[in-house]
């Protein structure tokens, strides 16, 4: 019976179907120079998640001084600097919680030769009128955060 078994293409076909040491290693190979391909693009896609992070936090402690001021019935400014954004409070301390966004990814271009920039955010809904450019430390991607009269902001990222 055993050789019966044996002789049958069935069992020959069940007891050979392992792979061969160098089928393993030509498919290990294969994976190690896909994931080699892999690896810069992701780290390309994880700097540049970081950058529109910081350009959304911008984006919110903008929205945030603009609100704040209209509630509160007070003003409140937005200093900006080439490494961070602060808001403060018209009697100059600093916003609690998330006042601050420190930029390690992106800095910020000011228009003027000025060390920061202070935008005005009034009770009446009025703010000053600006133009931000955030720009990534390691490519040529912006963004371009406008601030109207009425403390509407608009965005355009350029991606390069």
């Amino acid at each position: 019976m055993r050789n019966r078994l044996k002789n049958n293409n069935l069992y020959r076909g069940i007891v050979e179907s392992g792979h061969s040491l160098l089928e393993l290693l030509s498919c290990l190979s294969l994976f190690t120079i896909l994931l080699g391909i892999a690896t810069p693009s992701f780290q390309v896609f994880g700097k540049t998640q970081r950058f529109n992070w910081e350009v959304v936090n911008l984006m919110q402690l903008i929205e945030r001084a603009s609100f704040e001021s209209q509630l509160r019935g007070g003003k409140y400014r937005l200093i900006l600097s080439e490494s961070e954004a602060r808001l403060i409070n018209e009697s100059g301390e600093e916003a609690r919680r998330k006042g601050r966004v420190n930029f390690k990814y992106a800095s910020i271009v000011l228009e003027s030769q000025e060390k920061s920039t202070v935008l005005s955010f009034f009770s009446s809904g009025v703010a000053t009128p600006a133009t931000i450019l955030l720009k990534r430390k390691d490519s040529d991607s912006s963004c371009k955060i406008t601030i109207s009269l009425r403390s509407r902001v608009l965005t355009d990222c350029l991606k390069r």
